[in-house]
This record gives C-alpha cells, sequence and structure tokens, in this order.
C-alpha cells in the first residue's frame, strides 16, 4: 500500500526498530522512485539509521555484521548515504 501523499512511500505492517524501538510502518527509496519492498530488502531506521533487513513476514531485523560485509560496494555505499542522512534528520528533532 503506497502514501496518500506521496506514492513513492509504501505503508508497511506496523514494527518497531530491533535497535532502538523506533515504531516503524513506512519505507520509501532513497531516490525517491515508486517501490514496494519484499522479504531480504535493506531499509534503515530514519531515528537510529541502523541498517535492517525485511524478514518473511515483512518484519525487520539488524543485519549481521557478515551480511554487511558481504553486501555489494554500491548497496553499501547507500546504506551509507541513507545512514548519514538519518543521522541529520534525528539531529535536527533533537
Amino acid at each position: 500500500m503506497t502514501g496518500q501523499d506521496d506514492p513513492s512511500i509504501t505503508r508497511t505492517p506496523p514494527t518497531r526498530c530491533p535497535a532502538c524501538g523506533w515504531p516503524l510502518d513506512a519505507t520509501s527509496t532513497s531516490d525517491g522512485s515508486s517501490a514496494t519492498p519484499g522479504p531480504g530488502d535493506l531499509t534503515c531506521c530514519l531515528r537510529c539509521a541502523e541498517p535492517l533487513r525485511f524478514t518473511d513476514t515483512m518484519d525487520v531485523r539488524r543485519l549481521t555484521k557478515l551480511e554487511l560485509a558481504e553486501l555489494p560496494l554500491a548497496q553499501y555505499r547507500e546504506i551509507l548515504r541513507v545512514r548519514n542522512f538519518a543521522r541529520l534528520m534525528s539531529a535536527r528533532t533533537n
């Protein structure tokens, strides 16, 4: 299900970030394109910047160190870029 005001936002089943407990109920692409996440896709908590992976039930879990190390370089760089954005946004709201 997409967001009503922004088609690049996809509503997901309510869950909490396993790192900080922040409620999560939506995701979007980092480039603003329209996409629906699926099991195995990556996301980041916009409160604590933890990289997360969607599970088979569309819950989220933390990535292991091995999973992070095995990511393609371009995907790892994108995670770093999104994490930096999340930290910037978190600093502005605190």
